[in-house]
């Protein structure tokens, strides 16, 4: 159960396009958003928490003119909040950086991540093993692909890497999160060219992001993803309005595999569910497992790194088997 204190005003007039991060050096929360009556400019405010109620500073101006899909982290590195956002007038994609100190926050100068073009649902999150920020986006310059870019924060200031594409289709709602537990970045996404959203996950390296095969978690149009880590349980949760189920908010649950798949580590599956500590029977190579579900007779099936099966090859490409029916697999020899 949850229970709620009071509602307080953080911007007292029409707010658009907000984002929020915990700052876990001073302790505050700090949204962004657009403020419609003045154009649509985006601002920052810092608020403080006590008991059941939240009190806020003074908004600050991070950027003059209309923005559009602000995505906020907080880098514990730095101690800095990292705004990304689209900003029109000219179209570009920028990010600032931004200095909390006490209700009060400060920004440095903006800087450009894509130029002569910007993104769309705007996504943000803090890589804590390479301290690093993530942004993902809608790349509007690049056939609406789902992209990923690494920046380095320094000072007031923030640099970044190449941008890396990790769906190369048109992409909305990419909810980027770090999973500390296996110290990936774990992204969500509606693939809109075939109505399939997935879950991808990334690993930094440097300035850049590489991405593991996708794994579908909805079938049929997906929208307002969003992702948060678990640290008790060290799983990473999806919420999302499933459009194909009544428009029903839904949630998953995510635990990206921490081992390595390899074309010759897979050696079968368990005859049932079997806990850790207790010896478990395997159909091997050449043998039925008929512990399955709604597979399709005569399909090829792939293990994929997080362990479950997929129509598609993953890498690396480690085929199960070949469905006898729609409970029953061959297991591949």
């Amino acid at each position: 159960s949850i229970s709620f204190g009071s509602e307080a005003v953080f911007n007292s007039n029409r707010s658009r396009r907000m984002d929020m991060c915990f700052d876990t050096n001073s302790n505050k929360i700090v949204i962004a958003f657009g403020d419609q009556p003045s154009g649509e400019d985006g601002f920052g405010v810092v608020g403080t928490v006590s008991g059941t109620s939240i009190s806020f500073g003074s908004r600050q101006v991070y950027h003059s003119t209309q923005v559009e899909y602000p995505a906020i982290t907080f880098d514990s590195n730095s101690n800095k909040v990292v705004i990304a956002y689209s900003a029109y007038s000219p179209d570009q994609m920028n990010a600032v950086v931004g200095t909390v100190s006490g209700t009060s926050i400060s920004f440095g100068s903006s800087v450009s991540i894509l130029s002569g073009t910007y993104g769309i649902h705007n996504g943000a999150t803090f890589d804590s093993n390479s301290n690093k920020v993530v942004i993902t986006f809608r790349h509007q310059g690049s056939s609406s692909h789902g992209t990923a870019i690494v920046g380095t924060v320094s000072g007031t200031s923030i640099s970044f890497g190449s941008a890396v594409v990790f769906n190369a289709a048109t992409t909305n709602y990419p909810a980027p999160q770090f999973d500390s537990n296996t110290n990936k970045v774990v992204v969500s996404y509606l693939n809109s060219d075939t109505n399939v959203a997935s879950i991808v996950v990334g690993t930094v390296s440097g300035t850049s992001i590489s991405f593991g095969s996708a794994t579908a978690f909805n079938t049929g149009t997906t929208n307002y993803i969003k992702n948060t880590f678990d640290s008790n349980s060290n799983k990473v949760v999806t919420v999302y309005r499933d459009n194909g189920n009544s428009n029903y908010g839904t949630a998953i649950v995510f635990a990206p595999d921490s081992t390595t798949l390899t074309s010759e580590n897979f050696i079968g599956f368990s005859d049932g569910a079997f806990a850790t500590t207790q010896s478990a029977v395997i159909n091997t190579a050449n043998t039925i497992d008929r512990n399955q579900t709604s597979l399709t007779p005569g399909q090829t099936y792939f293990v994929t790194p997080a362990g479950a099966l997929s129509t598609t090859a993953g890498t690396p490409s480690v085929t199960a088997g070949t469905a006898i029916s729609n409970t029953e697999l061959i297991v591949k020899g």
